[in-house]
């Protein structure tokens, strides 16, 4: 679920927009693997499989960006 959010913030980046598609997948690859090592992630990993009802799982899941993701979990 947390993986679903941060491919959306890297797309939703204007600068990735212009790059050629081998190049924004290695930065939104780069840009995943740097959000998994913060603390915070790992912090919110664990909140979200011991809080996270099957209902806003799924309406997380079926976000097509960050505000209707950030709407399921609130």
């Amino acid at each position: 679920m947390l993986d679903h959010y941060i491919d959306m913030i890297a797309l939703a980046d204007p600068a990735a927009a212009s790059l050629p598609p081998d190049q924004a997948a290695a930065a939104r690859e780069m840009k995943r693997t740097l959000k998994k090592a913060e603390a915070r992630y790992t912090h919110a990993q664990a909140q979200c499989e011991s809080d996270v009802s099957r209902r806003e799982y799924e309406c997380a899941m079926a976000a097509k960006n960050p505000d209707e993701w950030e709407a399921c979990i609130e």
